[in-house]
């Protein structure tokens, strides 16, 4: 589907479902918003295995995946807040991404809200804010922030 409708506007409710699981093969992927751990759907928990160089598994590793869109009052609350308190801490993953889809809302429906409460700021200054707070999540963790410029197709 593609990300955005004809107007401009992101082509869904909550765009930001979908577009992160084009990222990661789905195999690696355990969705558990219904679990009770993750608030919202488009979250994810990645598992994998790390190995040696014989090819021995040697531990399992987790990453919590925490996905925005730029219309959302927490993408610069989100990092300490739902990703390192709610996610990491709870599900003992050490790892985490805080992924933000920048969605270019030049020509979006005037109408739609989420144009309204998308702050007026560059991806470019979004990713510094969101790269400053990465690097001080506390020690034994390690985030990423990761912030997407997402425009419309030029037809």
């Amino acid at each position: 589907m593609p990300l955005t409708a004809p107007s401009g506007q992101p082509n869904q409710a909550n765009p930001s479902y979908d577009w992160p699981r084009f990222w990661i093969p789905q195999t690696d992927i355990l969705d558990l918003s219904d679990a009770g751990f993750l608030q919202d759907p488009e979250d994810i928990l990645v598992n994998a295995f790390r190995h040696g160089a014989d090819g021995e598994v040697l531990d399992a590793i987790a990453a919590v995946i925490e996905v925005k869109g730029c219309w959302n009052d927490e993408v610069f609350t989100g990092i300490e807040g739902q990703l390192v308190n709610d996610y990491m801490v709870n599900l003992g993953a050490p790892v985490g991404i805080f992924l933000v889809g920048w969605f270019d809302k030049t020509d979006w429906d005037p109408a739609d809200y989420r144009r309204r409460t998308t702050p007026a700021s560059l991806s470019s200054e979004v990713q510094r804010e969101l790269d400053q707070q990465a690097a001080a999540v506390p020690e034994g963790l390690r985030v990423r922030a990761i912030v997407l410029d997402i425009r419309a197709p030029v037809t």
